[in-house]
This record gives C-alpha cells, structure tokens and sequence, in this order.
C-alpha cells in the first residue's frame, strides 16, 4: 500500500522515537502545523519540499536510536550512506554502512 504524506511522517516519528516538538523546532514549524501534517489535515508547499525533505530526514536520523532507523531502512528495503568526514572514502573503498 502506498502511503501519504501525513502516514509516512508519521511512521517516521514512531520508528525513531524523536518527539514533534523536537522535530518542530529543527524543521522551524510549530509543533501543531506538525500535528496538522501528521493527520493528514494539511501538506506542506510544493515550494519548499526539497529543503523540508533534507531537513526532516537529517533530523530522523540523528535522533532516531540505530535499532529504529535499522528497522525503518529494513521495512522499506533501504540502505543508507552516512555523511562523516570520511564519506569519500567509504563510497570510493565500497564501505557497507
């Protein structure tokens, strides 16, 4: 099933464990425009989707607990390359993460 908006944020939030005001504050939203995205009541603009993706997924991932973003990426058949002062190396040797 594919999932919107509203429900994949949602499923975000629970599997990492960060709070919506947490998430909020880092994104520059109010904690209850959030809740409103959460529902499904609203959906942020077209206009700022790019920046608004990067933020919340920079967020999820450095709240979320290693088992909770394993269990996402796994649920999702994702793989994910963490950024660090080392990337290049890791993506140039074939690193696994």
């Amino acid at each position: 099933t594919s999932l919107n908006f509203g429900q994949m944020l949602k499923e975000l939030v629970s599997v990492s464990g960060i709070r919506i005001t947490h998430l909020a504050n880092e994104l520059g939203y109010d904690s209850s425009y959030l809740s409103r995205w959460l529902s499904g009541a609203k959906t942020p603009s077209l206009r700022n989707n790019s920046n608004l993706f990067s933020k919340i997924s920079d967020a999820i991932i450095c709240c979320s607990s290693n088992t909770g973003l394993e269990a996402l990426l796994q649920k999702y058949g994702c793989r994910a390359q963490i950024a660090g002062a080392d990337q290049w190396g890791n993506i140039t040797s074939g690193t696994e993460l």
